[in-house]
C-alpha cells in the first residue's frame, strides 16, 4: 500500500534520558510484539530552527537524533511492516525537552489492516511507560478496466479478447469472464482467483499476466482466447468482471462481437471452350463462405479497365454463411493475349480488396485467306506450274492446310506453307505454295485450298 507517516509528540520532559519503543499486534495475534526501540543519546548538537511565528525569526536550539537500539519485525517474521522511525528531540528555553517522533510505514492490506500500533515511552521520571494506540485502516485501491478491441472478429479465426486491469492495491483480485447471448442469458465461461482457474467451457482459453509496480500496486492483463463462429458469437457480448475485496469493488467490461466471414474466391472459370478474337468471352467466379451477405464484387482488365459483369443475390448456405456467382463478358483482341482479368470483391471482414486473376493465355484468330495467284507463266503441258495463296491475320501459327485437285487430295510434299509471327502483333502471316506439272487430263481441273485452324 502507499507509504504514509504518523507523527507522536512528546512534551516537557527532563532530564533528556528518554527510550521510545514502538508496538504492534496484528490480527489473530495474542502478544504484543516490540519493533522498534530507540533511546536518546544525552548529547545535544546546536542547530537552527525556525520559531514559525511567521515573522520569520529564527533561534539557536540545542537537538538530537539519538541512537537506534532495535528493529524487530513485526509478527509474520518473513513479511515485516515497512517501518521507519524518525525521532528529533529539542530543547526548550526553560530547560525542558520536547521530542518530535514520525513514524513512516508501507501497511500491507492483507497483514496490516485492523493492526494495533502503539508508541511506548519509558522515562526515569515515570514508575511505569506511557502509551499511545492507534487502530490501522487500510484501504485499497480498486482497479480499472478496459478492453482492447480487435479491428475484426473473424469466423473460425483464433480472436483474443484482453482486458486490461491496471492501478489496484492489495493484489487479491478475482476474474470471471462471462457470455451473454441475444435473449439476455449469461453463462461464466472462466473464474480466476488469484492464481487459481476454472474454465467451464471447452471453447475458451485464458491467461493472465501480472505486473508489480513501484508504487505496490498490481496490473493484470486478462486475455479470453477462444475462435469465434457467426452462428454462436455474432451479436453475442462477452464481459469480463472483476471483484477487488478490499474495496469491495466490483466492475464489468464488455465487448460486443460482430462476427464476419472472409470471402472465399474459387478459380475464374471461362465460358467457351475456344476464346477466339472478336467473339464475345465469359468469365465467371464462385465468391463463398461470407458474411453479413453485403458484398461488392467488380471485374478488371490489367490495364484497370472495369469489365461490365453481373453478380447473382446472395444464397445462404447450410451454415449461416453466403455465396454468390459474379459474371462478366468481354470481346478480346490480340492485344490482349497474355492479359489477366482480375475479380475483385470488397467485403466488411476484408482490411482491403480481395482478388482472384485469370490469365489469357490461348486466343484464336482465324487466318484471312486470299486469292489463288499463279506465279509462274501460265499453265502449259509438260511445264512446272507453282500456284501461291497469302494467309494472314492468323494466331496461332499452327494451321492444318490442304490442297485439293478435284476431289482428290494432293499429298503434302507438293507444297510448301512459309509463315511468319509479328514479334508485336504475334500474328502469323505468309504464304503456301504448289507446285506440280499439268497433264493432258488435268486440263479444265479445279484446284482447291482448304485452311482447318483452331477446329474451325
Amino acid at each position: 500500500m502507499n507509504r504514509t507517516t504518523l507523527t507522536c509528540q512528546i512534551m516537557d520532559f527532563r532530564p533528556n534520558d528518554i527510550e521510545i519503543s514502538v508496538c504492534m499486534r496484528r490480527s489473530g495475534e495474542e502478544e504484543i510484539r516490540t519493533i522498534y526501540t530507540w533511546r536518546s543519546g544525552g548529547h545535544l548538537t546546536p542547530v537552527r530552527i525556525s520559531r514559525g511565528d511567521g515573522g520569520g525569526y529564527e533561534e539557536v536550539v540545542d537537538m538530537e537524533e539519538g541512537r537506534q537500539l532495535m528493529n524487530g519485525s513485526a509478527g509474520h517474521e518473513n513479511i515485516p511492516l515497512q517501518l521507519e522511525v524518525i525521532p528529533v528531540i529539542s530543547k526548550k528555553n526553560l530547560g525542558a525537552f520536547i521530542c518530535q517522533c514520525s513514524l513512516q510505514i508501507t501497511p500491507s492490506y492483507d497483514l496490516d489492516n485492523g493492526a494495533e500500533l502503539s508508541v511506548h515511552v519509558n522515562h526515569p521520571a515515570l514508575t511505569s511507560p506511557v502509551s499511545v494506540h492507534r487502530i490501522l485502516n487500510v484501504i485499497g485501491v480498486p482497479p480499472k478496466l478496459s478492453i482492447i478491441s480487435p479491428e475484426r472478429f473473424i469466423h473460425e479465426e483464433q480472436l483474443t479478447l484482453p482486458c486490461p486491469i491496471n492501478g489496484f492495491k492489495p493484489r487479491t483480485l478475482s476474474i470471471t469472464w462471462l457470455r451473454r447471448d441475444k435473449n439476455h442469458r449469461e453463462t461464466e465461461l472462466v473464474t480466476w482467483n488469484s492464481g487459481s482457474q476454472t474454465i467451464h467451457k471447452e471453447k475458451y482459453f485464458h491467461r493472465v499476466k501480472e505486473d508489480e509496480h513501484e508504487d505496490k500496486s498490481y496490473s493484470y492483463i486478462s486475455s479470453l482466447i477462444m475462435q469465434p463462429t457467426i452462428r454462436e458469437d455474432d451479436g453475442v457480448t462477452y464481459i469480463c468482471r472483476t471483484f477487488h475485496p478490499a474495496t469491495h469493488h466490483q466492475e464489468d467490461k464488455e465487448q460486443i462481437l460482430n462476427v464476419t466471414a472472409v470471402p472465399v474466391l474459387d478459380l475464374i472459370v471461362k465460358g467457351q471452350e475456344v476464346v477466339s478474337v472478336g467473339e464475345k468471352l465469359d468469365l465467371s467466379c464462385k465468391i463463398r463462405s461470407f458474411y453479413p451477405s453485403d458484398i461488392q464484387v467488380t471485374w478488371y482488365t490489367e490495364d484497370n479497365v472495369m469489365i461490365s459483369s453481373h453478380t447473382t443475390a446472395p444464397v445462404l448456405e447450410y451454415d449461416e454463411l453466403y455465396h454468390v456467382t459474379s459474371s462478366s463478358s468481354y470481346t478480346p483482341t490480340m492485344k490482349d493475349l497474355g492479359k489477366k482479368f482480375r475479380c475483385q470483391v470488397q467485403h466488411v471482414s476484408l482490411l482491403k480488396a480481395k482478388y482472384i486473376t485469370w490469365t489469357l493465355e490461348e486466343i484464336l484468330s482465324l487466318p484471312t485467306v486470299g486469292d489463288i495467284m499463279c506465279v509462274s507463266a501460265p499453265p502449259e503441258l509438260g511445264n512446272t506450274v507453282t500456284l501461291s495463296c497469302a494467309i494472314s491475320n492468323m494466331h496461332p501459327g499452327d494451321p492444318t492446310i490442304q490442297w485439293y485437285r478435284g476431289l482428290k487430295k494432293l499429298n503434302f510434299e507438293d507444297w510448301k506453307t512459309h509463315l511468319q509471327k509479328d514479334p508485336e502483333s504475334k500474328i502469323f502471316s505468309g504464304t503456301t505454295e504448289l507446285t506440280f506439272t499439268p497433264t493432258t487430263g488435268e486440263h479444265g481441273a479445279q484446284i482447291r485450298l482448304e485452311i482447318t485452324h483452331g477446329g474451325k
